[in-house]
């Protein structure tokens, strides 16, 4: 084919046009998908902020009886690792946790497992909201949750409760009101978060290396870190999987927490499990006691109390009261016959809530172990996974007055059987054993 040279040239001029128009797309492609320099970070919003949780709650607290009621505590947890807050709120620890989970049958900062946050810290938002009222006129505490924007409210429970004396919320509860009339309403928690992401927070997040959880923590009961009541963001590691025995946090905290009235920051070290004044690991053993056993066709159920112990200087063992920290990814289980040999763990055959452990039935091809609060009820489960052995959720508080059940076939017998705990890292050294009578 031949082409005269009018022809070729319009040819040319035509190819040269599609060039410069795919390069000049391909430039344009870069200058839009290239970082610009003074990009901010994104904001990532997950759950509502402290305004919206408060707005929901309010609506559906306004019409109950009892009232009026009056804002006393508010907690605002956001984790991006699973996270069991109070591992480390309470001094008292133990009674805290047993009697409010008895008090909440359903998901509360004191029992079940929060939702993970999966967006930035300094958006001021938060999947889980736990919003604490009292009223004077019927001397009533009144917990209500905000779970990613759903609202539930709990039965009230008094005042003189134990849930309501060992937590500290029966203590003033009027107090927190009296603080934001004198110092003002908290503003809403994006600004708050923010300010205290670009302030202090940032640096102290990146200089820890690691992912810490993030609390909004409003009222007048104290909480953790030992700062005085008020508005605080508190960064913390107690509790979040992975870590133990001296563990940091950074306490963000004001009056109003606002820009005209300023912010402090407190960089503290928290003993999470047990430790010496030198931050060293106290040694722990757990006791076990009052066993039962329950057999049906299929299942038996063998189960077991048991109590901390520390050990002191002299390796004398004495009671462990109010055992903060200790969570479920720390401590591994075993079971061994009568002659020694170690027997087949199985996949959990109750892997959601029961009402009892009778509704637990065996796997029959091996053993799996069951938590139960003080007063019985299901925590979680312990058994093979695609990822090995491992505890239904990392961090199922583990205190004084818990216990372990075995649940095995019941064509097994456990009588001279031993279940061994362990523990899975050095920073908690931790011993016991069960012999199954």
């Amino acid at each position: 084919m031949h082409l005269d040279p009018g022809s070729r040239r319009r040819v040319v001029l035509a190819i040269a046009i599609i060039v410069l128009l795919v390069l000049a797309g391909c430039v344009a492609a870069f200058l839009i998908l290239r970082p610009s320099g003074n990009t901010s970070p994104v904001v990532v919003d997950d759950g509502p902020t402290l305004y919206e949780a408060l707005g929901s709650v309010n609506d559906s607290v306004a019409t109950l009886s009892g009232g009026p009621w009056v804002l006393s505590q508010v907690y605002g947890v956001a984790s991006p690792l699973p996270v069991n807050p109070g591992a480390w709120g309470w001094g008292e620890y133990d009674g805290t946790l047993a009697s409010c989970q008895v008090d909440f049958n359903g998901l509360t900062i004191w029992n079940g497992t929060l939702p993970l946050f999966h967006g930035t810290f300094d958006s001021g938002t938060a999947p889980f909201w736990q919003v604490v009222f009292f009223s004077n006129a019927s001397q009533q505490l009144l917990v209500t949750t905000d779970l990613e924007g759903e609202v539930h409210l709990f039965p009230p429970i008094p005042l003189s409760s134990s849930c309501a004396t060992y937590s500290g919320l029966a203590t003033n509860p009027w107090l927190t009101s009296l603080l934001f009339r004198l110092d003002g309403f908290p503003g809403n928690t994006p600004a708050m978060a923010s300010d205290a992401w670009n302030a202090v927070a940032k640096q102290y997040v990146d200089w820890l290396g690691k992912t810490p959880a993030e609390m909004y923590l409003l009222g007048s009961d104290p909480f953790g870190s030992g700062q005085g009541a008020g508005t605080q963001i508190q960064f913390f590691t107690c509790g979040v999987v992975g870590w133990a025995g001296a563990t940091p946090g950074l306490s963000v905290y004001g009056s109003a927490f606002n820009s005209s009235q300023g912010f402090n920051a407190f960089n503290y070290t928290l003993g999470c499990t047990p430790t010496a004044d030198n931050w060293t690991s106290i040694p722990l053993q757990l006791e076990f006691s009052n066993f039962s056993t329950a057999t049906n066709a299929e299942t038996t159920a063998a189960r077991s109390t048991f109590q901390f112990r520390e050990f002191n200087a002299s390796h004398q063992a004495t009671p462990g009261f109010n055992i903060r920290g200790v969570t479920s990814w720390m401590i591994g289980l075993n079971l061994s016959s009568s002659c020694g040999q170690r027997l087949p763990l199985a996949p959990s055959m109750c892997s959601a809530w029961v009402a009892s452990l009778r509704d637990c039935p065996a796997n029959s091809s091996g053993w799996y172990a069951v938590l139960l609060s003080p007063n019985g009820q299901w925590d979680g489960w312990y058994g093979t996974t695609p990822d090995g052995p491992a505890w239904s959720y990392p961090v199922l508080p583990v205190v004084n007055n818990e216990s372990i059940a075995v649940v095995v076939p019941s064509s097994w017998s456990l009588s001279g059987d031993q279940m061994v705990v362990d523990s899975t890292t050095a920073i908690l050294p931790l011993t016991g054993s069960a012999d199954f009578p």
